[in-house]
């Protein structure tokens, strides 16, 4: 993968990546605001803040904009994490349909807020919160809360109904001012840029006069995680649980964290994969489960999340906690482990054959503060060694460091006991 890399003078960082075979164009314009820069009392107001800027209802010249897209086939989105909010526009590859992308990122973020367009989004975002998660987003993000505490890396990207209420337009104006600015931000550029033109002419023509302000970072980074189990359970169907262990893993930039992303495979991926064949296949003991590593800038965490009726929890338990003790006394095999890298290339290559995949991949770590490649993430999968799985689960899977939540009829004492006997 090539990427040319152009800093304006406003500070608007331009990343470009083309790919000659492709008949549209993506342009995608990223600002580092999420949920890890709030605070658990203004929790979801970078959410409100990215539905206020993608809503192209607000006036009449973004409306005519709205119309232009729809009238030319665009695809637009938008989006809020823990790290940053992203906005994109795909078009076929034309100049004109370009321009028309840019223009639309263009005036997203610098056309002001309306009143009425504010009263409406938070109606929008409301409703979102009460039906958007399901069980497993949910046990997923308590687990987070439940491993850091208050931290803003542990809180919830929608936010809470209780603070968005109580969010002012005042407030919104404030935060936009503060945070979307050139300075803080990035584009990208991904697709046929065959276009006999200046691609960084053009994008000047829509940002240069995008002013940079002082940035007001409301990010905090130190991160104090608890000793011992730390358990978040909400009441649900008395017949059938969500569930997810979590422990508590690696920053982004730390090593190990490709080899987190290499044991979920060796997890949980695939039939024959240790969990999935024990509990699963063999046991007929879940309905379906699935590991991931989570790893941020300045924290990281490991899931387990399952599926499952509730007459089969303690001995689902015993048997994810059996494996994971095994895998922290004996040496993975060479063969298994290259069994495992094959499975983690091929659905990686897969999923960046995929433009908006590809997007997502060279945009989220550039957050993190570099172009990361998709030969580099290989090379670092290669370079695994049996020792560095022992390493990892003896230093990660341990009591101390877990947390659990779940949504259903789980016994607590049972399950601390099950963590403390057997972990």
């Amino acid at each position: 993968m090539d990427y040319n890399i152009t800093i304006l003078e406003n500070g608007l960082k331009i990343i470009r990546h083309d790919i000659p075979y492709m008949k549209t164009i993506t342009s995608s314009l990223w600002i580092n605001q999420g949920s890890q820069n709030e605070t658990k009392d203004n929790n979801g107001i970078s959410h409100l803040l990215e539905h206020l800027l993608f809503d192209l209802t607000r006036n009449n010249e973004t409306e005519c904009i709205m119309n232009e897209l729809n009238n030319c086939g665009a695809k637009y989105n938008a989006a809020t994490t823990k790290e940053f909010m992203y906005f994109s526009v795909t078009t076929m590859n034309s100049i004109d349909k370009f321009k028309l992308g840019l223009n639309t990122l263009s005036q997203m973020v610098r056309q002001p807020f309306s009143k009425e367009s504010f009263n409406k989004e938070k109606k929008i975002v409301l409703n979102e919160i009460k039906t958007h998660l399901n069980h497993k987003n949910r046990v997923i993000n308590n687990c987070f809360y439940a491993l850091w505490d208050e931290h803003s890396i542990g809180l919830s990207v929608l936010g809470k109904e209780e603070n968005i209420n109580k969010f002012t337009f005042e407030e919104m104006e404030k935060l936009k001012e503060n945070r979307v600015n050139p300075g803080n931000a990035f584009l990208v550029i991904l697709g046929n840029l065959n276009l006999n033109t200046n691609i960084i002419d053009i994008i000047n023509e829509y940002f240069d006069d995008w002013k940079d302000y002082n940035i007001d970072c409301l990010f905090r980074d130190e991160i104090i995680v608890k000793n011992g189990p730390r358990i978040i359970t909400k009441k649900g169907d008395k017949q059938n649980s969500a569930f997810t262990l979590a422990f508590n893993g690696v920053k982004f930039n730390n090593s190990y964290a490709r080899v987190l992303e290499l044991s979920s495979v060796l997890l949980t991926s695939g039939v024959c994969s240790r969990l999935y064949k024990k509990l699963r296949t063999e046991k007929k003991l879940l309905y379906s489960i699935q590991s991931s590593n989570y790893s941020f800038n300045y924290a990281g965490a490991f899931t387990i999340c399952m599926l499952f009726n509730n007459d089969n929890f303690e001995e689902i338990i015993k048997g994810t906690l059996k494996e994971l003790n095994r895998l922290k006394v004996e040496l993975i095999s060479e063969n298994e482990l290259n069994q495992c890298k094959s499975k983690f290339i091929t659905k990686l290559s897969v999923q960046l054959e995929n433009p908006n995949s590809l997007l997502l991949f060279i945009s989220r770590y550039f957050t993190l503060g570099k172009i990361y490649s998709y030969y580099e993430h290989i090379r670092q999968i290669q370079s695994i060694k049996p020792k560095d799985i022992y390493t990892i689960f003896n230093e990660i899977f341990i009591l101390d460091n877990v947390a659990f939540s779940s949504i259903g009829d789980i016994n607590q004492e049972v399950l601390i006991q099950l963590l403390e006997s057997d972990l």
